[in-house]
């Protein structure tokens, strides 16, 4: 059953409640995620149909709410197949590539499988319908770049919380 979804603050309140959601829910066995840019809404519910036609409820932003960017990413994955014995030097390629990009990665966070690449922006930018696809386009460009997961190209993409452990 999907847990309600949650801001906080920016401050010393807001990230001590934030610690205390991600303990309890994160040793719960919960998949715990975090949007990559702010939204105009708070998420709800909404029914995601699964492959076997069953439903399960989740929480999703969709494009048209997202406020405004606040980073570029890209999603880096392994290529599918490669053996568990290769990871790790895969990933130590994976992430000089990275930092070699220009300009290199503000913050990469090693999700288990592969990297999460981020890129802060200095100054937030208001997502309209008049910039969509130049915003999305820096992604995509990203992705190219450093071969990453053209599915996560979405502004309203969601990333794991690092640390957390994914529950299939």
């Amino acid at each position: 059953k999907p847990i309600a979804s949650h801001t906080y603050r920016r401050d010393a309140a807001g990230i001590a409640a934030c610690e205390k959601f991600l303990e309890k829910y994160g040793t719960a066995g919960r998949n715990l995620y975090f949007n990559c840019n702010n939204l105009s809404v708070r998420l709800s519910k909404s029914k995601r149909k699964l492959p076997d036609g069953s439903e399960k409820l989740v929480y999703k932003a969709k494009e048209a709410e997202v406020r405004e960017v606040v980073m570029a990413f890209v999603d880096m994955d392994p290529p599918k197949g490669t053996p568990q014995t290769d990871l790790p030097a895969i990933k130590i390629a994976m992430i000089a590539r990275a930092k070699a990009y220009m300009p290199a990665p503000t913050i990469i966070i090693d999700s288990g499988n592969g990297l999460g690449c981020f890129w802060i922006l200095t100054k937030p930018i208001p997502a309209t319908s008049d910039n969509l696809l130049m915003l999305k386009g820096i992604n995509k460009k990203l992705i190219e770049d450093l071969e990453g997961d053209p599915a996560c190209v979405n502004l309203e993409h969601v990333m794991r919380v690092p640390f957390t452990i994914n529950q299939p």
